[in-house]
């Protein structure tokens, strides 16, 4: 037990120091911003001090107290150096990261007669939610591809003496996703967008001009499927008899109509980039564009996955039972809807509408 002589001075004490909290908080009540200050200027000095006594082991560092700090040698460090002349990989996100229109490279199958037309609609509607966009047409002249706010790629062919539908266009289709496939996903391709850091490209979707997409609805028939397995994805159709041409005795395949739109993933175009060359050179007479594609794709061991909710038709047909174009089949209605063919540049923006505010 303390002797009694000491109970006073520790009495005097305490009150002394309650007395200073009481002066302290009064003081912090009736002067917050100089509060404040003396706060962050303790602050700043309790900082300077760990910088300068940095924590570490005791085998391997010591601080000097403050009066004879600068005259203690501090440890020297050696620093591995970095050859930047070969930068590191960068990683992709992983499988499981969620399919954006940032991993979709979107292909459209144009003329140049439709630059200022159908595709500047297009551009100022349904585009607008994609990141890579390629137009694809039979002249680059006369329109910039500013305008679009995407390039524009001409074909120029020669076609063969037995080309009966080259005039219309539809022989573009191999040529067009060839290109997608060696710009965008042939090795060199996703190395150098790996080393600008960008989202590698996990699938490409082929359109026509006059066509609308929900992108959306689009994302989410892909969603769940491993890109870098081979899928092929649309509308099927099957190949009517007049267009067994080459390959006697064969029935062709069910191939995804191109109007509607073709989605395929990083893994088929990779199986198929080698068969591209021949493919071109080899399916041709009166094949449209979508039937060599769906041949092509074949040969590289992929076939079609039929998605109902791709429409070859515009909603006034599939709906409203209007007179379809010639040699179009009018097919029913499936909803959501990922896309639809065949669309003015009215009916593109109500669809737009429809895309940004839903409707029930």
């Amino acid at each position: 037990m303390l002797p009694s002589s000491t109970r006073p001075a520790d009495q005097r004490m305490h009150v002394m120091r309650g007395r200073l909290r009481l002066a302290a908080l009064r003081w912090a009540r009736e002067s917050p911003k100089a509060t404040v200050l003396l706060l962050m200027t303790a602050f700043t000095l309790l900082l300077s001090l760990m910088r300068r006594c940095p924590p570490c082991a005791a085998t391997q560092c010591h601080c000097a107290a403050a009066s004879d700090a600068g005259s203690v040698a501090m440890p020297t460090m050696t620093i591995p150096q970095i050859d930047m002349g070969h930068p590191l990989p960068l990683l992709e996100e992983g499988k499981s990261a969620a399919t954006t229109m940032a991993h979709v490279v979107v292909g459209v199958m144009t003329a140049r007669r439709f630059h200022r037309t159908r595709c500047q609609v297009q551009s100022d509607t349904w585009l607008r939610r994609a990141r890579r966009v390629v137009f694809f047409s039979d002249s680059a002249d006369g329109t910039p591809s500013d305008d679009l706010q995407a390039p524009i790629v001409s074909h120029r062919f020669v076609p063969s003496p037995t080309e009966r539908v080259f005039a219309g266009g539809n022989w573009r289709a191999v040529p067009i996703l060839r290109t997608l496939a060696h710009g965008f996903f042939s090795a060199r391709a996703q190395a150098a967008m790996r080393a600008r850091s960008e989202p590698l490209p996990r699938w490409t979707f082929m359109v026509d001009d006059d066509s609308y997409v929900f992108v959306n609805q689009m994302l989410s028939a892909i969603a769940d499927l491993d890109a870098d397995e081979p899928h092929y994805l649309g509308y099927a159709f099957i190949a009517a008899p007049h267009l067994e041409g080459i390959i006697v005795g064969k029935r062709q395949p069910l191939f995804a109509n191109g109007g509607a739109g073709i989605a395929v993933s990083r893994g088929a175009l990779v199986a198929a980039l080698p068969l591209f060359a021949r493919c071109e050179a080899t399916y041709k007479w009166n094949w449209p564009g979508d039937v060599r594609v769906a041949q092509c794709l074949l040969d590289a061991g992929v076939g079609l996955t039929w998605k109902h909710a791709f429409h070859a038709e515009a909603p006034g047909v599939i709906i409203h039972k209007q007179r379809p174009p010639p040699g179009s089949v009018p097919v029913g209605l499936h909803l959501p809807p990922i896309s639809f063919h065949h669309v003015d540049a009215d009916q593109l923006h109500a669809l737009e509408r429809m895309h940004a505010v839903p409707l029930a």
